[in-house]
C-alpha cells in the first residue's frame, strides 16, 4: 500500500488482505484473495458464508516465490484507488484476522466512535483465539486535497508474535520510505499489541 496526493497504489499477493473502511459506509474496498475459496466464490460454487468454514480456505493460488526462475514467479495484483477521503482507514491484515472476523464485525470495529487504539486493541481481543497469525496494521488518513501528499495520521498495530521495538522500528523505517513522512509523524502502539 502506497498513498500519494488523494490516491492509494495496492499491490498484494496470497490472502492477507487490505481493506478500505469509511465511516457511515463501511468497506468500500477489499483485495480480492488469491485462493482457491476465493475463486470458488467467483465462480458460484460455493456461498459466502460455507467460505469461513471451507476445509480448504487455506490453500493458497499464488504466493510470494523467490527463484532464480523468472516463469515461476506469481503476478501480484494491482489496484489504485482515487477516492480517499480524510477519516478513511486501511487495514492491512493477514488471514488470521480475516478468518476470524466476518466483513460485518470489521465495519462495526472500524467505524465505531473510537480512537484507532482502541480499534486496535478490540481488533486484538476478538482475533485471540485464531489459529493462524493474526496481525492486523491500521492506518488512517488525515489529508486527501489534490496536490497536497495524503498525510498518515495514526498507524497501530494488534499483532502477534513480533517484538514491539521490532515492529515499531520496522514500520518507521518502511512507512517513511513508502510515504515520505518523518518518523515523527508515524505513531506505532506498542500498548496495544498483544502475544495472543
Amino acid at each position: 500500500l502506497s498513498i500519494r496526493k488523494d490516491s492509494a497504489f495496492i499491490a498484494h499477493i496470497g490472502d492477507s488482505r487490505i481493506y478500505q473502511i469509511r465511516r457511515k459506509e463501511g468497506i468500500i474496498y477489499r483485495s480480492a484473495d488469491h485462493s482457491l475459496v476465493e475463486e470458488m466464490l467467483r465462480k458460484g460454487k460455493i456461498r459466502e458464508e460455507e467460505a469461513h468454514t471451507h476445509p480448504q480456505r487455506n490453500i493458497i493460488t499464488r504466493c510470494l516465490y523467490v527463484t532464480e526462475k523468472r516463469n515461476r514467479y506469481s503476478e501480484a495484483t494491482i489496484d489504485i484507488i482515487h477516492d480517499i477521503r480524510p477519516g478513511d482507514i486501511f487495514m492491512l491484515c493477514t488471514d488470521g484476522v480475516s478468518d476470524e472476523l466476518t466483513d460485518k464485525n470489521i465495519e462495526a470495529i472500524l467505524t465505531a466512535d473510537s480512537n484507532l487504539e482502541n480499534k486496535a486493541s478490540v481488533l486484538s481481543c476478538q482475533c485471540a483465539n485464531s489459529s493462524d497469525n493474526n496481525t492486523a496494521i491500521l492506518i488512517e488518513i488525515n489529508e486527501a486535497a489534490k496536490g497536497t501528499n495524503a498525510n498518515v495520521d495514526r498507524i497501530y498495530t494488534a499483532e502477534t508474535t513480533i517484538s514491539d521495538s521490532r515492529i515499531e522500528l520496522m514500520m518507521k523505517n518502511v512507512l517513511s520510505a513508502i510515504f515520505g513522512t518523518s518518523s515523527k509523524n508515524l505513531a506505532s502502539s506498542s500498548n496495544t499489541k498483544k502475544n495472543i
